[in-house]
């Protein structure tokens, strides 16, 4: 589907709606992630707004929380993070004290995965490892692979607190499950890791070692995370002086993320590098191309959060009146 709000779903979404409001709070959810998964979250937020508000008036709590992991991503997404923790605090009460019911601990886990990742981003440290522990405790009785991908957020919240020697640990941790269960796309994701943590570390030559070996696996894994590696592997060449080497993987990167038409945060990132490496290979003409694009796509982005934040406030008052 190009976009859910034009798709033959819409017609079935609002008879179920008018019919029935569990029905249509189920069938809001389904184009809201769908317009989510494709960044327009202007109709993300319609739909899923008023899915969350259907499902608190007849209370149905556990079909909040769901509701509501997607809609706090979206928010965090937005930068909006005071949004997105509040809505978290109140997916992880609806879900809390039901430690029998294994989908709703294997929900309870995604929510402190979650909260543990907007902690991260706001730099509280301290509290997004309090959280990833809480999930790594009940990932540890249902789920390793789960527990496998908790050991790399835990890895990763270390190589931004410069812990390196933890971060390590828990990336050695993450690949030794990893390997057990034979999660090819898992590899790719801990050898980026490791990547990470003997870049910050100086070694550049196993730097090099792990991303060319998390670029190969993850070619099974989809394009997100080769775009990520290839993007490393570029400002790995560039800290080597391989300027020219530096813009092939980068402009790939680029050209990647431009052929599934993602335009993100990252995507600003990846042109910016790009325009610095012109610069140091004294291409000002095409650094400064590089640079334009990149204030441009950032300006663009940072409009379009705005506005899409506006009218999820405006669809939060209009629903919390209905």
């Amino acid at each position: 589907l190009d976009s859910a709000i034009n798709s033959p779903y819409k017609d079935r979404i609002i008879e179920e709606y008018l019919g029935k409001q569990y029905g249509g709070a189920r069938a809001l959810t389904l184009p809201g992630v769908h317009c989510q998964s494709l960044g327009n979250y202007d109709s993300a937020l319609s739909d899923l707004s008023r899915a969350y508000h259907i499902c608190l008036r007849i209370d149905s709590l556990t079909a909040a929380a769901q509701v509501g992991l997607s809609l706090g991503s979206i928010y965090r997404e937005l930068g909006d993070y005071g949004a997105s923790e509040e809505i978290y605090l109140k997916t992880l009460h609806f879900l809390k004290n039901n430690e029998r019911d294994t989908e709703k601990s294997r929900m309870l886990g995604r929510a402190y995965v979650a909260m543990g990742m907007l902690q991260s981003e706001m730099h509280n440290f301290p509290l997004a490892i309090s959280y990833q522990h809480e999930a790594r405790i009940i990932y540890e009785k249902l789920s390793p692979y789960h527990l496998s991908n908790v050991f790399i957020r835990l890895g990763n919240i270390h190589l931004k607190e410069n812990s390196l020697d933890s971060a390590y640990d828990y990336f050695k941790s993450a690949l030794t499950l990893k390997e057990k269960i034979n999660s090819s796309d898992g590899k790719a994701e801990v050898f980026n890791a490791m990547g990470q943590y003997h870049q910050a570390n100086g070694a550049t030559d196993s730097a090099l070692h792990y991303y060319q070996k998390a670029l190969k696996t993850s070619k099974k894994s989809g394009a997100s995370l080769g775009i990520m590696v290839l993007n490393n592997l570029g400002t790995l060449s560039y800290a080597k002086g391989q300027y020219q080497k530096s813009l092939i993987f980068l402009r790939e990167s680029l050209y990647n993320l431009d052929s599934i038409k993602e335009r993100s945060l990252s995507k600003v990132t990846i042109l910016r590098n790009i325009a610095l490496t012109y610069s140091a290979l004294s291409d000002f003409e095409n650094a400064n191309k590089y640079r334009w694009r990149s204030e441009v796509l950032r300006d663009s982005l940072e409009q379009d959060y705005r506005d899409a934040n506006n009218k999820a406030r405006a669809y939060e008052e209009t629903n919390k009146r209905l």
